[in-house]
This record gives structure tokens, C-alpha cells and sequence, in this order.
């Protein structure tokens, strides 16, 4: 799996990946953060919009 990610309040941003199964920790400091998540199966992208305080 693989977090693309994007704070469009700091514009801090960065991608991270890991096994489906294990928790992720992204540093992307307070804001709105606009996240897109992919795996390497055929699929369609998944993503959304958090508020990180």
C-alpha cells in the first residue's frame, strides 16, 4: 500500500508505504491533508480528506 499525501494549509508533503495490515504514521503537521492510497493490485485509488489537529 502506498499514502500519497498533501497539507494544503502548511503544504507540507510526502508519500509512505507499508503492508496493508500495519498502521501507518505520516508527520503532516496540523491542517487540512488530502491523502490518495494505492496498492499493487489492480484497484482504484482510494483517498480523501482529513483534519489533523
Amino acid at each position: 500500500m502506498t499514502v500519497v499525501w498533501n497539507n494544503i494549509d502548511n503544504g507540507r508533503s510526502g508519500s509512505a508505504g507499508g503492508i496493508s495490515t500495519e498502521p501507518l504514521t505520516l508527520d503532516t503537521g496540523a491542517g487540512r491533508v488530502d491523502l490518495t492510497i494505492t496498492t499493487d493490485t489492480p484497484n482504484l485509488p482510494g483517498g480523501g480528506r482529513v483534519v489533523v489537529e
